[in-house]
């Protein structure tokens, strides 16, 4: 049995923006409330909403966690993806190997503004032979699985390997 556990690409650093944003938006609202310049309160306001939305979206994010991604095929053209969080269950799937023409490594799809800023993300796309539509791989409630460049390529070498294997 081929087996391959992969982890989402996470950044370390949610904790600490989160907690540094917080901060931030604290004291930005701080200096508001002893402002007395009605320009400069504007943007005091404005930044202290800035700081607290990138804080609460950053603790969510933190929150989330890291998702892990274990994939074993049986010998039988079937590929098993389970998706788990903390150890935790997410969803699972069952992928069909037979009629693959090709897999590739590929840019996330552009659907938040984070993938629009950072765009180191990477997952995985294939075809099958009797569709003309490139399909992302790893694929939770709507929401691409984001991998870094090693382990997308990890994954493309995978399932090449078991595509080859079962044909």
């Amino acid at each position: 049995m081929n087996r391959l556990i992969l982890y989402e690409k996470y950044s370390r650093y949610w904790p600490h923006i989160t907690v540094l944003s917080t901060i931030t938006s604290l004291a930005l609202l701080i200096i508001w409330l002893g402002s007395d310049n009605v320009l400069f309160s504007g943007y005091l306001q404005f930044g202290a909403f800035v700081f607290f939305a990138i804080a609460l979206l950053c603790l969510f994010r933190w929150r989330e966690g890291q998702m892990k991604i274990e994939m074993d095929s049986d010998g039988h053209g079937i590929l098993h993806i389970r998706y788990s969080v903390r150890n935790e269950p997410v969803g699972s799937e069952e992928f069909l190997l037979k009629g693959l023409e090709s897999v590739k490594t590929d840019r996330m799809p552009d659907r938040s503004l984070a993938d629009n800023l950072f765009k180191s993300g990477r997952t995985v796309r294939f075809k099958r032979q009797d569709s003309i539509n490139w399909l992302y791989l790893n694929e939770v409630n709507g929401r691409v699985i984001p991998l870094d460049m090693k382990s997308a390529e990890q994954l493309r070498q995978f399932l090449e390997a078991l595509i080859h294997r079962d044909q």
